[in-house]
């Protein structure tokens, strides 16, 4: 599920890339190969784009939790600085990063940013987000990876654990950016319940529907 101004970007992107001279030049030769090279155009990785500055800070807050030597660049500088002034303030101590869980009952796996403790709390899933805003279906990301059975101890999926302990109720959101951040609890109660329905979709989608429809009816 797209957030909308995700929706604008990509239509816009989209637009921007059609009227360039090259895709013009070759919708006079081949519009169905134009049609399908403008529709793609929004899902082209972009070195230097948002989604690439996203991954950049994701990758330098990771190597500052686990002591990785990492050498930071001057656009990620700052926001890893945002990160180490919330990571004081709310007393952040960390109990995992970055691993990859799994459902075997729901048929799904991802990998959460980390698992938290604020002060004394109990451990709470946390996400980043370098984005101008949080959009509310984070929680269905975050009630997934609250719920998870287990975790992911090798690339070939053989080598299992047990998932880390944390609530299953709230998860967190920090929100980075380059001079300040906000630190967003998440209802993941509702959240599980939304993510359960949309996987219950998915599954009729891709399984059940194909049975949904009989033979039409003859007149006798």
């Amino acid at each position: 599920m797209s957030a909308p101004a995700l929706e604008r970007w990509k239509i816009n992107l989209a637009a921007e890339f059609a009227v360039q001279d090259h895709i013009r030049a070759l919708a006079n030769d081949d519009k169905l190969a134009a049609k399908k090279l403008i529709a793609g155009e929004p899902y082209v990785f972009r070195p230097g784009g948002a989604a690439d500055l996203g991954t950049r800070v994701h990758a330098a807050v990771e190597a500052e939790v686990t002591g990785i030597r990492y050498e930071l660049d001057a656009e990620v500088k700052p926001f890893v600085a945002t990160w180490a002034k919330a990571v004081k303030a709310h007393k952040i101590t960390f109990v995992a990063t970055e691993r990859t869980c799994f459902s075997h009952a729901e048929s799904y796996a991802g990998t959460f940013d980390a698992i938290v403790k604020i002060g004394h709390s109990e451990p709470a899933v946390l996400d980043y987000k370098t984005g101008k805003r949080v959009w509310g279906d984070v929680a269905l990301q975050l009630s997934a990876y609250a719920n998870a059975e287990g975790l992911l101890e090798s690339a070939d999926g053989r080598q299992l654990s047990e998932m880390v302990r944390c609530r299953t109720d709230k998860g967190l959101v920090m929100l980075l950016h380059a001079d300040k951040y906000e630190l967003i609890p998440v209802n993941l109660v509702s959240g599980w319940a939304a993510f359960r329905a949309c996987r219950s979709l998915w599954n009729w989608q891709r399984i059940a529907s194909r049975s949904a429809l009989g033979s039409p009816l003859v007149a006798k």
